[in-house]
């Protein structure tokens, strides 16, 4: 039941939120000229757009997922699962099952069957992963040990050097994902003037304002992905013949969505050092993992950059979409070429770390040998002080010490 409730809510709130902006954009005389079915249906596309299913017509998709969303749903999922559903693998299979179902069913029951290929196929392995993400870290929370079949992927079974692997890489992961916000949040300070003129062009009113906003805040973390391809230095794309990378810069006409004005806006010079952010990142997450005890070998850290690299990979896919047709059919970073710089990066880093800790570790103090032979010799002669003591000889009955002999 609460993989169901988990599915209901999200999509009950934001088909809330596009009946409550119809609602707010209606005209003086009264709501009667609203088409509440068609605000409906916009809420539950938009949904499915979090779920990976292309919103829009056939002709002008919209596929480009906001992960904000996505993460939102992800979120309510591991709530609902930490206070609802029992600690236990068979109802974390049941959690995952019943969410992707009824992402399916909501795929099939809309209009995207109709004009996205593959809708319900997607709907069902996105649901799987956002319903099975959640639900799992929030059963961890309240206690849940995976056993049975799914006991050898417990952290109590695995390897104690993969699972520090896996730890190490999901951190490098991590901050590479914050390096990528905090680069996005430098184009979006460097483009505000153009970010306010494209969205004063739109003369939207408030609650289309606020609406854009929100809108534009679920793409904070596609953009962040954005980011990371970035400071990597394969860059990502907007459109065919465009390039935004650190040492190219190919620019061509965009849509008017004032989001777009926070893309970079030059390229070389000292920005061709920015994947050596990706080489700190790795270098200084090395450094605090053997600062806190564990000190990585050398397969610890291939775990870690294969981590990195599967996890850069996958996040180059979830932040790579349409936003029309023609030439803006795909936009975003290419998986493959992400992985690969951001894999080459990390090793660099994890090598640069392993070569500073040795020049950086104390020397260990040599054996002094004793000056002159007189020296050694006197200490020979000392008596050692864990040798056992001698017993004192016995006396004999009838003479002392004092005493000689007669």
């Amino acid at each position: 039941m609460a993989g169901l409730q988990s599915a209901l809510l999200s999509v009950g709130a934001i088909v809330a939120v596009a009946l409550a902006v119809a609602a707010a954009s209606a005209p003086a005389d009264g709501t009667a000229g609203i088409d509440w079915e068609a605000a409906a249906a916009a809420g539950v596309r938009v949904w499915l757009l979090a779920h990976g299913v292309a919103a829009g017509s056939a002709a002008a998709a919209v596929g480009l997922v906001p992960l904000g969303l996505t993460l939102v749903f992800a979120s309510l999922a591991a709530g609902l699962a930490r206070r609802f559903a029992v600690p236990t693998t068979g109802s974390w299979l049941a959690f995952t099952a019943t969410y992707a179902t009824c992402a399916a069913l909501i795929a099939s029951a809309s209009d995207a069957a109709a004009t996205a290929p593959h809708a319900v196929i997607r709907a069902a392995i996105v649901g799987s992963l956002v319903g099975g993400g959640g639900s799992g870290a929030g059963l961890r929370r309240a206690g849940w040990r995976s056993g049975g079949w799914l006991r050898g992927a417990g952290a109590g079974r695995l390897p104690a050097w993969l699972s520090a692997g896996l730890r190490l890489g999901a951190a490098i992961a991590l901050g590479l994902w914050a390096a990528g916000a905090i680069a996005f949040c430098f184009w979006t300070i460097a483009g505000w003037s153009e970010i306010t003129h494209v969205a004063g062009t739109l003369d939207a009113d408030p609650v289309g304002t606020l609406a854009l906003a929100l809108g534009e805040a679920a793409y904070a973390p596609t953009l962040a992905v954005w980011g990371v391809a970035w400071l990597a230095g394969p860059g990502f794309s907007v459109g065919a013949g465009t390039e935004y990378a650190p040492a190219h810069l190919v620019t061509a006409p965009l849509p008017s969505i004032p989001l777009l004005g926070a893309l970079p806006h030059g390229a070389g010079g000292l920005l061709v050092l920015a994947p050596l952010v990706v080489i700190a990142v790795a270098a200084g997450t090395r450094s605090l993992a053997q600062r806190f005890g564990e000190r990585p070998a050398v397969r610890v850290q291939v775990v870690a950059v294969a981590t990195v690299v599967v996890l850069a990979a996958l996040a180059a896919m979830a932040s790579r979409g349409s936003l029309g047709s023609g030439r803006l059919a795909i936009v975003g970073p290419s998986p493959v070429e992400m992985a690969i710089w951001v894999g080459v990066l990390v090793a660099l880093g994890f090598a640069g770390g392993g070569l500073a800790a040795k020049l950086t570790a104390p020397s260990s103090p040599k054996a002094t040998s004793p000056g002159s032979p007189k020296e050694r010799e006197t200490d020979r002669r000392k008596p050692r002080s864990d040798a056992p003591a001698r017993s004192p000889r016995p006396e004999t009955p009838g003479r002392t010490r004092s005493s000689p002999p007669p």
